[in-house]
This record gives C-alpha cells, structure tokens and sequence, in this order.
C-alpha cells in the first residue's frame, strides 16, 4: 500500500505523525483485528443502540454485495454514528466480514492523543485516513486521497465520505450544506468500486441518548437507513480530468441521496412517524436539495 513522502509528513505535528503511523500499521497489517473488532464489539454497541428502532429501505442492495467488491458509501452527515449504523445494517443484511475505513477531517481524532484512543475504542483504528487542517498539510491530504483510492482497490473493502465535509447541525434535515468535490475524485478514480448512495435518518450524537430511546421509546424514534441503486459514472470517467468534472461527479452522487431522502418525508408524512428533525405531518416542508 502506498505511503506518504517525508516532505508529505513534515508538515505534520509530532503527535499528528504518531497516530498517523498507528492508524496506517492496524490498515496494512492488523486489519484482522479492527474486522473482529467492528463485527463484534461495535456490533453490539449499534445493536444496544437501534435494535428495536431499525429500519433499512433498498436492502436488495446491500444483499447484492460480494467479498469480491468494493464499495464507495456516500452518505448525508447529520450525528457521529452514521456510518456506523450503514455498516449495521450492512453487516445484519450483508455477507461476508469487511474492511472499513471512515475517513476523517482531524480536529480531534489525529491532533491529540484523546482522540487517537476514541478511534481506536469506536473502531480499532478505522477512522483513517486523516484530512488534516492547515494550508500547509496539503500535500499529505493529495497522499490521504490516493491512499483511499488505492484501498478501493482492494475487494472486501468499505470507505464511508460524507461530501458536506462537517456534520449539518441545521434544523432541515433533506437540506445539505455545501458539497465538496473530493467525493467525486474519490469514485471517478475507484473505477472498480460500487458507488453507493445512502441516507440516514434519526439519530443523535449521544450514544446513551440513543440506547435509552431503543429499549423505552422506539416506536417513537426510528432509525432509517435508505440504500439507493448504485451511481453510474462511466460517462465522467470518459471526459478529462479536472475538478470540474470532480465536483459534477459529486453532484450526481448527492441528487441520488436527496432522492433517498424525499423517500423518507413522504414515508415520515405518511406514517405521522416524525421527530424534531422531520417535518410534522401537515406542515408545508421546503424541497431538499444541496445548498450552493
């Protein structure tokens, strides 16, 4: 597997180094072990927290996937523990044991030393590779984006990007914040990846929150994970490459999710199944979309 140049890490703080070279030695060589990790420990954490309160739409998706793929999740970002619950539902649905990676733009999980143990407890390591902060981190950012690249190259794997970059801490849950087009170099690159677009409703950022609402009240507050049909990129693929082509391909991906999205406020305005986040039933709701 490819690693980064001297000049790419030298800009990196000593600790930024450290959990750098931590994250990369669990991605080459004890993968195993996040794998266990994952399927096992993390598994039961998600099934504690949504057990009784899941709902996954466009399964046949999922049930699609082999050991021989693999695939690229694009998915809103609303709380911390999304693609932890896409990885749930893929591991409950799916075949076959994974190698996952989320990877992160580090505030926290490479800068101190606190967030090098929460990545490691929350997923043995799988929140790599980091996007640092800092104009002068660049160069390591172009060698964390080839990194992912090369990684789709391998069967078996998952990479999970949320094109908004942060989390949408707005109240309108089906508006996204502005894209980025780093999504789109990702999988116009990833030729051989399943591009898989995915949006994920009702979930908060406080895992015991989410535990209490399971087990007391889960009728009350459900859990969504809509897959979508893969997204077809050959024809960008064929055009030359630049970051306009990056963020069309971007583009494409996100419209697929707000598609998913729509899906679930007409499901939600149905059902009267609504939270603080969704649209009461009745009540005008605004078109979704990505903010520009």
């Amino acid at each position: 597997m490819i690693q980064p140049t001297d000049e790419q890490l030298q800009p990196l703080t000593r600790t930024e180094q450290v959990l750098y070279r931590i994250s990369d030695v669990f991605a080459r060589r004890l993968k195993p072990i996040g794998m266990l990790w994952n399927r096992t420990f993390m598994y039961a954490l998600l099934w504690l927290g949504c057990c009784r309160r899941f709902h996954v739409h466009g399964q046949e998706y999922v049930e699609r996937l082999t050991r021989k793929d693999s695939v690229l999740m694009v998915s809103n970002h609303r709380t911390f523990f999304d693609f932890f619950v896409v990885c749930y539902a893929i591991f409950s649905r799916g075949r076959g044991w994974w190698r996952v990676f989320f990877p992160v733009r580090s505030r926290f999980f490479y800068d101190r030393p606190l967030g090098g143990f929460v990545n490691m407890a929350m997923g043995c390591m799988a929140m790599f590779p980091p996007i640092m902060r800092g104009r002068e981190k660049v160069s390591f950012n172009e060698y964390s984006i080839q990194r992912m690249i090369a990684e789709l190259g391998v069967p078996n794997t998952l990479i999970g990007i949320h094109p908004e970059g942060t989390r949408n801490k707005t109240d309108d849950p089906y508006t996204f914040l502005k894209i980025r087009p780093g999504a789109g170099r990702v999988a116009l690159a990833a030729d051989t990846a399943v591009i898989q677009p995915i949006f994920v409703m009702g979930l908060s950022s406080d895992m015991l929150s989410e535990i209490y609402k399971n087990w007391f009240s889960p009728k009350n507050h459900p859990v969504h994970v809509w897959f979508g049909e893969p997204v077809d990129l050959s024809d960008l693929r064929q055009q030359p490459d630049s970051p306009q082509v990056h963020m069309e391909a971007t583009h494409r991906i996100m419209e697929q999710i707000s598609q998913l999205g729509q899906q679930h406020r007409s499901l939600a305005l149905a059902t009267g199944h609504s939270s603080s986040a969704n649209p009461q039933p009745g009540q005008q709701a605004q078109p979704g979309g990505i903010r520009s």
